[in-house]
């Protein structure tokens, strides 16, 4: 059953749909006031209760385009698309006739999630009311020059042409050993804080316990290492990768909210400029940026996230 305000959530590379549990709870509450709310997370392929899925395409399984396919099969299943309300139950093919109501569907990513809502965004424009991204990946790719503000100093370093190899082989070991102590340092650095509130700290504890869980279920593993060559593919070609990222903001039409943290240690708030400036064709473009937060903007501070997209959404109400 379709509700007044349809939301969907991508979460980010290592992670799962159970990210934006609190968020989605924060919406529901906030918008909830107003309009009937339906929050949907989904696992993107190869990441938690998802696993590994073959895309039949000529496109790489995990590339952008295949996470874009996935995308507009489960919305169209759901019934959140255009298209869907146009299809046939045996048919193979999704037409938009342009006489059908779209239902109103907001995007929420994170990371690479945001960067698949933006590309999704771009290509079927006629679906998406509007889009929050936090922190996404993508646009700035500097990997190649891994010394320079980027991010991470160490995630820099590994998706770079020349160190990646060595990651490559060592995803090869941790498809077989996947300590649970590696995930609560990288939860450290993703959330830019060794300290904070017992809630914080509580907060990470979750997130690497559950991330590494996640990590575990078969074929995941597998399919995460082939994610991450992806994106080093991205860095490698990153002049082609820069002109394609700038030619999808570019056709994004509706308004866009960019969420990040002041201390995101992955991908550096500077960032956040280059994406609104590319969003140049956008309704409106929204910068939102929160100091003391880290790369984990929607689960860090969910409430923080939820409120400033609920400004979002109700402009798109009116």
């Amino acid at each position: 059953m379709l509700a007044d305000v349809n939301i969907v959530c991508l979460h980010g590379c290592f992670d799962n749909a159970f990210s934006f549990e609190a968020w989605a709870a924060e919406m529901i509450a906030q918008v909830g006031e107003s309009a009937t709310v339906q929050v949907v997370s989904v696992d993107l392929p190869g990441h938690g209760l998802t696993g590994p899925w073959e895309f039949s395409g000529p496109t790489r399984q995990y590339s952008r385009t295949a996470d874009v396919s996935f995308l507009r099969e489960v919305l169209t299943k759901l019934g959140l698309t255009i298209a869907s309300t146009n299809v046939g139950e045996d048919s193979n093919h999704y037409v938009s006739h342009g006489t059908a109501t779209s239902p109103k569907i907001f995007l929420a990513g994170h990371s690479v999630g945001g960067a698949v809502c933006l590309a999704y965004a771009s290509w079927y424009p006629e679906d998406v009311h509007g889009l929050i991204v936090a922190a996404p990946w993508g646009l700035d790719y500097d990997a190649h020059t891994p010394f320079r503000e980027h991010c991470f100093g160490l995630v820099s370093l590994g998706l770079s042409p020349w160190v990646y190899p060595v990651v490559d082989r060592a995803f090869t070991v941790m498809r077989y050993l996947t300590p649970n102590a590696a995930f609560h340092l990288v939860a450290l650095t993703a959330w830019s804080s060794t300290g904070g509130t017992v809630e914080e700290r509580a907060g990470r504890r979750r997130f690497a316990n559950r991330t590494h869980a996640m990590l575990l279920r078969e074929g995941n593993r597998s399919a995460v290492a082939a994610r991450v060559a992806e994106l080093a593919a991205e860095e490698r070609d990153h002049q082609l990768s820069r002109s394609l990222a700038l030619a999808q903001l570019g056709a994004v039409r509706c308004p866009v909210q960019v969420q990040w943290g002041g201390e995101d240690m992955w991908l550096p708030v500077t960032r956040a400029k280059s994406f609104a400036q590319a969003l140049s064709a956008a309704a409106n473009v929204d910068v939102r940026i929160w100091d003391g937060v880290g790369h984990c903007v929607t689960e860090q501070f969910p409430w923080l996230s939820a409120q400033a997209a609920c400004e979002l959404i109700h402009r798109g109400l009116r």
